[in-house]
This record gives structure tokens, C-alpha cells and sequence, in this order.
């Protein structure tokens, strides 16, 4: 019996020509996986379940003349097909969804046929970067009729969403959204309208792995340069750190490079988030340089500069509060008495060499070396001459020290200073990268 029906149902029957004048297709999705989205070619690859429902009346019988027969199986390459194809498509060998389709259809005895296809669609899908990588694409599959207008198949979404209920997950992307709309589209080259139905479907990145591999290692080796402000700027080693770190970032810079889309609409995220940090080692690099050259200056600090960080009572109180820990340690005077090379007549003993110091307490009467040699009024003019150029090279180098820890006490303000801002600077760029995007997945 079922040979003799299939041998009746396709009698005198040209799968060539459409058998009604207007059909009414049903048409459905189902997404099954999402296998890549290769953002630099703007192509989304998908594995999909296409379902097809129209009818035709020269597939009718009744059951009960043919032993119970309700359904039959027949191949697809048997009956005429609607001609569905996807407007966006990426694949260079797509035809078609008839010419693709190899699967057999189900003919109902009221004249109903099922065609249901796995098929693999490539289709083109704009790409926006700009919250990279913590991104949201909106990618479109618009199908419809190739070569009849409205007038002869109309389209309908079976349902106002594509069907998400055998979904295998992706590692990389998570599908939060698949609705359809159907719409009437005009084209310069016919009169009537084609009926299209366009598929949206909403895939949000998982950015865990960008935040393990890449975002977290770009804040650590910027809060290490922050953090280089706490060694004593007069080592000279802080330098070598900052310029390490501004090294070790342009290395993960040259890494994202091959992960974050090329696209000229929008400056992705993530390269906002780096071009902050190499700004702000870069600022870090060139505030250490400039505090090791205070350190060893040897000129007078300019009054502006005293007027900000010396005279400043709030820059005061925090320093008394703070660790001095950019002076260096300085000794008392001391001057040596031993190995005497010459005595005068008069028993008293002046060096034949300059005394030892290291420092000078600004409270200091220099004039009180007279005591410490025991010079009277009648040493001889040749041992006074000697006193005051010994007293001239103790003002200079009183002086010099002086100077020198003005420039120190500035670089120490300035160290917790450039700390303290830094730190807030990256902390901001933080809260900027994770509050920013409309939608954060991990």
C-alpha cells in the first residue's frame, strides 16, 4: 500500500512548479550550537535546525482508503521546496536551503508537509568592540524567499522566539536572547514586497579568562610601579623597577592585539583600560627620574617650591606624622684631635688636616671653634687665617647640607604624594573597566 500511494501522490507531479498559487510557509529555528564567532571577519558560524511547515493540496488522501496510512517519507529532491535562503550569508558555497538540504520530508494525508534540516550557517554579523571584552553582540539571520514575493509565499515565525531548548553551551559565549521579527522588505528590483524574517540573536562574552590572563596581570604590574614610590628614591634601583614594569605591560599590549577585534567604529575597552596604565607607568618612570635628580641637587630650593611643600602646615603636619624614609642617615660633627702633626709654642694644637663631619646643626655657633683649638687673642695671624678658612669650608658644607635636605623633604612629599595618586588614578581606571559595561559576564 504505501508503494502504491507514493506511486499516486507524486502522478503527473513536477516538483518544478510551486502547486499553489500562494503558500503559507511556517518557519522555525532551532539553535543547537554556537560554534565560532570570528570577530575579525565579522562571522558568526552556527549549527542550526531549520523547520519548515507549508501545505499543498495535491498531497491529500484519506487514510482509511490506504490501510491507515496517515504519513509518508519521502526525499526532499521529490517535492517542490519554498526556496528559503539567508540574506546574510557569509559562505561562498551557500545556495540555498534546497540545494543545501539533503533530508527527507514528512507528507501528511491532509496535505501538510515537515521539512525539518541540521544545517551549518555562516552568516556576516557587525561586530562592536567597544566594551571588549566585556562585550554584547547583536547578530541578525534574516531568511526569506529568494525568487517569490509576498503574493506567493507569505512567512511566519512559528514562534515569537527561536527555540533555545537543545542549545549546547559555548565555553567562550553565552546565548541570552533569540527573537524573530517578521517584516515586508522593498527592493529596487521588484514592484511587491518580500516577506523576511529576522532572527536576533544576543551573545554576551564570558570574560573570565580575559580577567585571569590579561586585566588582572595589567592592575599588578601597574600597582607595583604605584608601589616603587615606597623605596628610597637616592638608591637609583626604583627606576630600573618602574621601567621593568613599563616593559613587562607593552608585552601584554603586543598580546591583546591578537585577541581584541579590529574595527575602526569604536576603541574597545580593554585598549582604553592598557593605554591608562602605560600612562600611568609612563608618569611613574619620569616622576622617579625627576625625584632622584632632586635628591642630588646641590642648588637652592626655589621659594615657590618651599612656599608648597615646606611651608604648607597641612605638608608639615603629614611629615612629622610619616617616616622620613628618603633622608639619609647623618653623624654629629666630630673632629679628630689625634695623630698631631704640629704644635705651637704656646701649647696649642691645631691639625695639619681638615677635620672629620658629616654634619652640621643648623643651632651651631661656628665662631665657638676658637674654643674647641683653644685659640686665644694672641694666637699668631697665620693660626686665625687658618681658623676662618676652616670655618668658611664648615658654612659651605652647612650650607649645602641644608640644601640638600629641602630637596630630600620635597622628594618625600612628593613620594607619597605621586603613592597616593597613582594608587586612586588605577583604582578609578578599575571601577571605570567593571561599572562601565551594560553587562558583565564571567
Amino acid at each position: 500500500y504505501r508503494r502504491n500511494l507514493h506511486a499516486n501522490l507524486f502522478r503527473n507531479y513536477d516538483p518544478d512548479f510551486k502547486p499553489n498559487k500562494n503558500v503559507n510557509l511556517t518557519f522555525d529555528i532551532a539553535l543547537s550550537k554556537l560554534l565560532k564567532l570570528n570577530e575579525k571577519n565579522e562571522v558568526l558560524h552556527l549549527y542550526v535546525w531549520v523547520r519548515q511547515y507549508w501545505h499543498e493540496k495535491h498531497f491529500q488522501w484519506n487514510a482509511s482508503d490506504w490501510e491507515g496510512i496517515s504519513s509518508v517519507t519521502v526525499s526532499s529532491n521529490r517535492i517542490w521546496k519554498p526556496g528559503i535562503t539567508l540574506y546574510n550569508n557569509a559562505d561562498a558555497e551557500f545556495q540555498g536551503l534546497d540545494v543545501y538540504g539533503k533530508t527527507k520530508a514528512t507528507i501528511n494525508n491532509d496535505g501538510s508537509i515537515i521539512w525539518l534540516l541540521p544545517i551549518i550557517l555562516r552568516s556576516s554579523c557587525k561586530i562592536d568592540t567597544k566594551y571588549f571584552p566585556f562585550d554584547e553582540q547583536k547578530c541578525l539571520l534574516i531568511f526569506g524567499s529568494w525568487s517569490n514575493d509576498y503574493r506567493g509565499i507569505d512567512i511566519y515565525p512559528k514562534n515569537s522566539r527561536g527555540d533555545l531548548s537543545k542549545l549546547n553551551e559555548n565555553g567562550q559565549f553565552i546565548i541570552s536572547g533569540f527573537d524573530v521579527t517578521r517584516r515586508l522588505e522593498n527592493f529596487t528590483c521588484c514592484f511587491y514586497p518580500f516577506v523576511t524574517l529576522t532572527y536576533e540573536i544576543i551573545i554576551q562574552r564570558r570574560a573570565k579568562f580575559y580577567l585571569f590572563k590579561i586585566i588582572l596581570p595589567g592592575i599588578y604590574i601597574a600597582l607595583l610601579s604605584c608601589f616603587s614610590f615606597v623605596i628610597p628614591p637616592v638608591t637609583g634601583e626604583r627606576a630600573s623597577l618602574v621601567m621593568g614594569n613599563f616593559l613587562s605591560l607593552l608585552v601584554y599590549v603586543l598580546i591583546i592585539s591578537d585577541s581584541v577585534p579590529a574595527s575602526s567604529d569604536s576603541l574597545p575597552l580593554l585598549v582604553i583600560f592598557y593605554k591608562i596604565l602605560l600612562f600611568v607607568i609612563g608618569l611613574a618612570l619620569t616622576a622617579s627620574c625627576l625625584i632622584y635628580y632632586m635628591c642630588v641637587k646641590t642648588v637652592p630650593v626655589p621659594k615657590w617650591l618651599k612656599v608648597i611643600f615646606l611651608q604648607n602646615h597641612f605638608v608639615n603636619l603629614y611629615r612629622i606624622i610619616a617616616a622620613k624614609y628618603c633622608r639619609s642617615k647623618k653623624s654629629s660633627i666630630k673632629f679628630g684631635c689625634k695623630n698631631q702633626k704640629r704644635t705651637s709654642t704656646n701649647s696649642h694644637v691645631i691639625t695639619s688636616h681638615s677635620p672629620k663631619f658629616y654634619s652640621i646643626h643648623h643651632d651651631r655657633n661656628l665662631l665657638d671653634l676658637k674654643k674647641i683649638y683653644g685659640i686665644t687673642k694672641s694666637c699668631d695671624k697665620n693660626e686665625i687665617t687658618y681658623l676662618k678658612h676652616i670655618e668658611e669650608y664648615l658654612n659651605s658644607f652647612s650650607l649645602r647640607d641644608s640644601i640638600r635636605s629641602d630637596w630630600e623633604d620635597i622628594a618625600y612629599v612628593l613620594d607619597k604624594l605621586l603613592l597616593y595618586g597613582f594608587t586612586l588614578l588605577i583604582g578609578i581606571s578599575v571601577i571605570f573597566i567593571f561599572a562601565y559595561p551594560p553587562n558583565v559576564v564571567f
